[in-house]
């Protein structure tokens, strides 16, 4: 601190001293209670590509009519 010019003043002060309250800033509590909102996260719109590949339709993935599905295994 002495490099940069700056001399420090101490003060010796008790719990309770209003000394203490003006170097801090405390102050007594209003009591009115603080109300703090979350903020309002905006969420990124879907777009049709990022939903991905979309799986067959049930009709697409069915054996054609007089195979079982252990025949299209053969």
């Amino acid at each position: 601190m002495t490099d940069a010019g700056i001399r420090p003043q101490t003060t010796q002060i008790r719990s309770g001293d209003e000394a203490l309250s003006r170097i801090t800033g405390a102050q007594a509590p209003s009591g009115i209670p603080v109300v703090i909102t979350a903020p309002v996260v905006e969420r990124p719109k879907r777009s049709a590509s990022s939903r991905g590949r979309r799986r067959p339709s049930s009709a697409a993935r069915r054996a054609p009519v007089g195979q079982s599905v252990f025949d299209s295994a053969a």
